[in-house]
């Protein structure tokens, strides 16, 4: 029997091509061309959410974020691909990227010298905001005036619609967007030939896409949509843990304060 085509959009497709720590060189070369960095500061990147993806991780599918790179400077980019943009999604997008955020801070340490984060979310069916830009960048902002943002240079949020060609700024981004869209094995190869690190992106998909433990794995819109849920709940959860272990370490929780001024 022949096997299936999976779009390299699809979840595990997705994990396999940019969220191991093997295939790192395709992770940094799509960031590349979409955040326009240099290579040094891609330097010595770590996927930091790395798993080794065979039969028995791919069954157990327990993997939250997508991609979480660090940077040696200590900088984090999450990066999120989903099929359908809509509140649950962007509610996971914000849980991750402040959670991270908020993970980077060590107890003690330098305000100013905290680390940049980014969270990047791929989408291809965006029910949200403006539909038709490739392109959109969400600050905190003053809510009278747009250009008043709270630490811009350290925190924000980047929504991509694949659906939409690239502007000119990020011409060099678009064969990455239309080997993501990639509709079945010839549309990805013939993009593919475009460049030399995108053909070896295919043979890894298609390599990966080939073992029988993958062609088995449903890629279906309920079970989607129940690990959406799942994720979103423990993100949740993990915040109010975290909070509270900083409450009680700051001596603010169960009472503390209350004794220190009895």
């Amino acid at each position: 029997m022949k096997n299936k085509f999976i779009q390299p959009s699809k979840d595990l497709m997705f994990k396999n091509l940019f969220g191991i720590e093997e295939n790192i060189e395709f992770t940094i070369d799509m960031l590349k061309k979409l955040l326009h960095y240099n290579n040094n500061y891609f330097k010595d990147a770590k996927v930091i959410n790395s798993i080794k993806l065979n039969k028995e991780t791919i069954k157990n599918k327990h993997f939250e974020m997508d991609v979480l790179l660090k940077l040696k400077n200590g900088d984090l980019i999450n990066i999120e691909m989903q099929s359908e943009y809509d509140k649950e999604a962007e509610m996971k997008s914000i849980l991750y990227a402040t959670g991270n955020f908020y993970k980077s801070i060590k107890s003690g340490e330098e305000y100013n010298n905290r680390p940049k984060v980014i969270g990047i979310t791929l989408v291809k069916n965006l029910k949200l905001h403006n539909q038709n830009k490739f392109i959109q960048k969400y600050y905190i902002t003053n809510e009278q005036d747009i250009n008043d943002k709270m630490i811009p240079e350290s925190f924000y949020i980047i929504l991509i619609n694949l659906k939409v060609e690239c502007t000119c700024e990020y011409y060099e981004f678009e064969n990455w967007r239309r080997f993501l869209n990639s509709e079945n094995k010839k549309e990805m190869y013939n993009i593919s030939k475009t460049s030399e690190i995108l053909l070896k992106a295919y043979k890894e998909e298609m390599r990966f896409m080939n073992l029988e433990y993958v062609q088995d794995f449903r890629y279906d819109e309920m079970l989607r949509r129940s690990r959406e849920i799942r994720h979103i709940k423990e993100a949740r959860e993990e915040g109010i843990k975290e909070g509270k272990k900083e409450g009680i370490d700051f001596g603010i929780l169960e009472g503390s304060t209350r004794k220190t001024y009895e």
